[in-house]
């Protein structure tokens, strides 16, 4: 007799297909736990902390980091080297941290692999000294804030995509942030300035206002921006749903809508440019 196979080779189709479903149905549930507020305390996950220094801190001139869960904070210290700080929770993910020096710039990324289950965070914590000048900040995360606390700075680039950026600067030269789901807050003295944001709202305090270009966007969100009344810089303001307000400041050449503004402060040799399609602009003295 003439062995059946087809039924073998069927329910190997289906044995497959359910293995299949189960792996994708415990990928979803995972990701639910991770982003849905459920309380994880109800799950077998793993704590675990990384710390790193560099052997020659005053060598740093840059600072490099890249996360995909969790938070980064860069702030300055009174000691006298570099240090990095990770709080790694995690559940059936490998991770691993990764911190060097190479050509003055601090490297600190995180490792997993390219198809996981379960969750993890990483939270970082770079505290630099305050004696190191001019100092390049890079960092990036896509579901986790971001703060950076500086007095001296070079440039600053921050971007999230589901998380508030926070910058308190000081003196520098160019500052970029940018998120898609949170809100911006910065306060500095930059030459070039650049906040955009889709989903949030962005407030500004410029400490001095003389010179370089300054942009603010976003999508949904209000606009409040701060500076000294003995500013000089150009004024463009808009909005498409929304209202727009000036106090506190002395505005030449103005010419208005109801939905538009531009006009100067002193003799205009900065550029301000801030615009939104659903909310307020707020424009006052510091």
């Amino acid at each position: 007799p003439q062995e059946d196979t087809g039924g073998v080779g069927e329910m190997r189709h289906v044995v497959g297909a359910a293995i299949i479903l189960g792996v994708l149905a415990l990928a979803l549930f995972f990701s639910f736990a991770a982003t849905s507020g459920v309380n994880r305390s109800l799950f077998p996950y793993f704590v675990s902390v990384y710390h790193y220094e560099p052997s020659n801190s005053s060598a740093v001139q840059g600072v490099f980091v890249n996360v995909t869960n969790g938070a980064i904070e860069i702030a300055q210290w009174n000691e006298s080297h570099v240090y990095v700080n990770a709080t790694i929770e995690r559940l059936a993910v490998p991770v691993t941290v990764d911190s060097y020096v190479q050509s003055g710039t601090l490297y600190v990324t995180v490792h997993t692999p390219h198809f996981w289950l379960g969750w993890y965070s990483v939270n970082l914590q770079i505290d630099i000294p305050r004696t190191l000048q001019a100092v390049r900040i890079q960092a990036a995360t896509v579901n986790g804030g971001i703060l950076v606390d500086l007095s001296n700075f070079s440039s600053v680039f921050a971007t999230s995509v589901n998380g508030d950026v926070r910058l308190e600067l000081g003196q520098g030269e160019s500052v970029s942030a940018s998120t898609i789901n949170g809100k911006i807050s910065f306060a500095g003295s930059p030459q070039t300035l650049k906040l955009s944001a889709v989903n949030g709202e962005i407030s500004a305090l410029i400490y001095t206002v003389s010179q370089g270009e300054y942009e603010l966007t976003t999508t949904n969100g209000n606009i409040e921006i701060r500076l000294p009344s003995s500013s000089s810089t150009s004024v463009y303001l808009a909005t498409v749903n929304g209202a727009l307000s000036v106090s506190g400041v002395m505005i030449a050449n103005e010419t208005s809508t109801r939905t538009t503004l531009s006009g100067t402060l002193g003799s205009g040799s900065a550029s301000l440019m801030a615009t939104t399609t659903n909310g307020d602009i707020v424009l006052t003295s510091s």
